[in-house]
């Protein structure tokens, strides 16, 4: 039980996709996503594109979860989108919602560790992920990973948070229902974005921008995102 009360916590705070829950706690993090964080999604989606530009070829989401992101980002690019995660009863659940999206020919789930992508060099366009990087062990390895699997001219944007677009009234909703629920982010682990930028630096990435989550900015460490190029390596 504590254990699930703390994936929940953190769902809460930063809406993990990908986290280290298994069968009960995977369908506690998809109630969740559902019923309270549901808005977040094509919002974030739309971020996303706009910032890194890219709207075809293959889209990497993953920590994906129940594959909410990978899906809006499908819906609104006609991307191939695959849905990556370690957590096998999260991917039996995004099997369900692409099914039901209508979108089992555009979008695919994978069992796939970040510290170790089952994909070649230079295969994705696009990698996102939202709310796994804390989960990250090896941040460094992980990191390197997106980096070998992303195209030249490509993108990564990983974080976690509500997002820029959130209304302001939406997202003060948000935050008094994890209040009503008693959860917040206490006790999750943080990351400020001095150590990001230590981490990123190490993993041989260069080109990259550390960005706050809206109008909080890095009041809450959970809603910082990076942003990065796909480069030739070295």
């Amino acid at each position: 039980m504590r254990r699930i009360a703390f994936l929940l916590l953190f769902l809460l705070a930063c809406t993990p996709q990908g986290g280290p829950g298994h069968g009960s706690g995977a369908r506690e993090f998809d109630q969740f996503a559902r019923e309270v964080f549901a808005p977040i999604y094509p919002l974030l989606a739309q971020q996303i594109l706009e910032d890194t530009g890219i709207s075809e070829g293959h889209c990497l989401d993953i920590g994906s979860g129940g594959g909410y992101l990978g899906i809006e980002i499908a819906r609104m690019s006609g991307m191939k989108v695959v849905l990556g995660d370690i957590d096998r009863a999260a991917l039996r659940i995004a099997d369900r919602n692409l099914k039901e999206a209508g979108l089992r020919r555009q979008v695919s789930t994978r069992y796939a560790n970040v510290q170790s992508l089952p994909f070649a060099d230079k295969s994705f366009d696009l990698v996102v992920s939202r709310g796994s990087f804390l989960f990250w062990e090896d941040k460094k390895l992980a990191f390197s990973e997106i980096a070998r699997v992303l195209k030249k001219g490509g993108a990564a944007y990983i974080g976690g948070g509500m997002g820029r677009r959130m209304p302001k009234e939406a997202r003060s909703s948000i935050k008094e229902e994890m209040k009503i629920r008693g959860i917040g982010p206490e006790g999750v682990s943080k990351l400020s974005p001095e150590e990001m930028e230590s981490i990123l630096k190490e993993a041989g990435i260069r080109n990259f921008k550390i960005l706050g989550d809206g109008p909080q900015d890095f009041t809450c460490k959970c809603g910082m995102w990076v942003q990065f190029d796909g480069f030739e390596r070295m």
